[in-house]
Parts: C-alpha cells; structure tokens; sequence
C-alpha cells in the first residue's frame, strides 16, 4: 500500500461511526512483518481504527504471525469460519490484481457481509508489473473497479495520484541502500531485481490508485466520483519511516 492510498482511507475510516464498520476483515493482509514494512498501514488505518473501539482481524493463506485467520475467501469452509465473527465491513487492498478470478473474490467479500456492510477498496491504476505470486495487470478506473462488486452502493470514490518511485526509493537511507544494492546485483535472485528495474520508468512517474467506499445494497450501482488528486498529508512524519 502507499502512503498516500493509507491516508486516504484515514480519512474516510475516520468520518463512519466505528459500530458500523467494526469488526472489520483485511483479506489478503499478509503478516505481521510484512506489514512492519509499510509502517503508515497500522500508523494511518489499523491503529486509530484500534484507539476508537473498532476491531480488525487479518485473514491471509499464510499461517504466520500477525495473521488471525488461515483460509482461502474462495473455501466455504473458511466463508462459515468468518460468519461467526459477524463483520460488518472488509478491507480489500491492493489485492485484485493478485487473482485470476476477480469476480469469484469479489462475490466471497460480499458474501460475508449483511446489507449495510460495508468495502474498502483500491487496485492501482498506473502501477508497474509487481507479482505476488501473479499480477494480472489489472489496472481499473473508479468506475471499472466500482463494477467488480456488483449490489453495491458508493459512498466515495477517488483516483488518488501516491507519488513516484523516486519518494519510496529514497525515503529514507535503508531504502536507498537497499534499492542501489539491489539494481547492482542482477544475479542474485534474478525476479526481484527485475522487478527493480520495471519500476525505473516510473522514477519520477506518479504512481495512481483507484480507492473505494462501498455500501453492500442489493441493488447494483455503479455511480462513482471519479477524481484525480494527491490528497494532503496527514502525518508528514511517515515519509522518514
């Protein structure tokens, strides 16, 4: 996730009444380390979601810490397992470009959800190739990824434009060493330099992010704001983490 894609949703976790949209499911949330990697996701969204009563639980394939849920969205067994928890919203970020099946995903999500639940979203839109395991290059607009969760109601929709590879590579001295070091060794794990080097065209490139507020409505609409914009930073203090 980035930066600014996390305080977008900062900002639109902070203005519904937490009951609404606690307990509150991240799919594909991946562990706890990996999240440590991107500091502004618990600093922007988890951690003031936490401090106003609310509860997320992380659900991911992995069975790892800071994973509360192992299962697959896609196993019955495991959509019964979430019924139990009663979640009136779900979490889906930067995952939809992971799956063959979009739309099968998309249906599990709501599955859990009563009428009312509600979805928080987002799929970059101007983003290079990054596998996890796959990337299918899904790449949609408010309006295309609005689409992909059909009975469902916007409450907001924004094309968030999240800066260039230049502001993550060089966002603090690790970084940098990490980055200079890796693009200088091409043999050593040879995907993962590659994916270094898919992502010099977007140096001083803006990365874009659609991002979505969801209503679960039973009725399929699929009106969206759709707005280009860099929002205006919440904690400028997150860049140095």
């Amino acid at each position: 996730m980035l930066i600014d894609e996390a305080q977008w949703f900062a900002r639109m976790l902070g203005v519904i009444d937490i009951e609404s949209i606690s307990p509150m499911l991240n799919v594909g949330s991946s562990t706890g380390e990996f999240r440590e990697r991107q500091p502004w996701i618990e600093a922007c969204i988890f951690q003031p979601f936490r401090d106003r009563g609310g509860l997320v639980l992380n659900l991911d394939l992995k069975d790892a810490p800071g994973v509360d849920i192992v299962g697959d969205l896609a196993d019955a067994e495991t959509r019964e397992k979430l019924a139990e928890h009663g979640f009136r919203s779900v979490f889906c970020a930067n995952i939809l470009e992971h799956v063959r099946d979009r739309a099968s995903l998309c249906e599990a999500i709501l599955s859990v959800l009563p009428e009312g639940g509600h979805v928080f979203a987002s799929c970059p839109s101007s983003y290079p190739y990054h596998p996890d395991p796959i990337d299918t290059m899904f790449r949609p607009s408010v309006r295309e990824l609005t689409a992909s969760f059909p009975g469902t109601s916007v409450l907001h929709g924004e094309t968030i434009e999240c800066g260039t590879y230049a502001r993550y590579a060089f966002r603090n001295l690790a970084s940098a060493l990490r980055v200079a070091g890796r693009l200088g060794m091409p043999f050593y794990k040879s995907a993962g330099w590659k994916m270094e080097v898919d992502h010099l065209p977007w140096f001083f490139k803006q990365f874009e992010v659609s991002c979505l507020v969801l209503t679960k409505s039973g009725e399929s609409k699929t009106e969206a704001v759709e707005q280009t914009g860099t929002p205006a930073p919440l904690q400028s203090t997150l860049l140095r983490a």
